[in-house]
């Protein structure tokens, strides 16, 4: 008799645990989608108007400065930071990769002037910054460093109840290896096991 409770009783906590983790990917979903889209979080352009926004108005947000750090996942921190401050500052979407490109210092600064020179320095400052976060992930996120990614995206599990944990790992890897959880059904299969 106890051990027919104790199989209701797992398979009891087995669905709430199964509810809990579906009901915590459904909420973060929306968020994990616009920034893949790079939406702001309220969905509307920012504020501030082009004529009116200088470069003093970005630097008093004291953007990150990026140097060529050594793994993706802190490329990616770097892309967050600075997506924060441009939001924080309301820096105009014209902007933000000329903007953007002021705080790239070593190794960054030195691939950012060959970039300029094979390209154009009117053309690579009219990239969107979506074209620049591109094209800086080709340069600092080698093929086997993203190869590295999609296995410990594939290989990701949620350990015990800790879903903060494992959601923030899924979140990450899903923003640097977007393809491996689009179209959205593809997403939650990996979310939820």
């Amino acid at each position: 008799m106890s051990s027919q409770y104790h199989r209701r009783s797992s398979t009891s906590h087995d669905r709430r645990l199964a509810a809990r983790i579906t009901k915590e990917f459904t909420a973060a979903l929306p968020e994990i989608v616009a920034q893949l889209q790079n939406v702001n979080s309220n969905g509307s352009a920012t504020s501030a108007t082009p004529n009116n926004y200088h470069y003093k108005n970005f630097k008093s947000a004291k953007p990150p400065s990026y140097l060529r750090e050594e793994n993706a996942t802190k490329l990616l921190r770097w892309f967050e930071q600075m997506e924060n401050k441009f939001i924080h500052c309301e820096c105009p979407e014209d902007k933000r990769t000329r903007f953007a490109s002021s705080v790239f210092g070593e190794r960054a600064l030195t691939w950012w002037n060959s970039y300029k020179a094979l390209h154009g320095v009117e053309e690579v400052l009219d990239m969107s910054w979506e074209e620049l976060k591109d094209a800086i992930k080709r340069e600092f996120c080698p093929e086997h460093e993203l190869q590295r990614l999609e296995m410990e995206f594939w290989e990701l599990k949620q350990i015990g109840g800790d879903n903060s944990t494992y959601s923030n790992c899924f979140k990450e890897l899903s923003l640097l290896v977007p393809h491996l959880v689009t179209p959205l059904a593809r997403g939650i299969r990996k979310y939820i096991p």
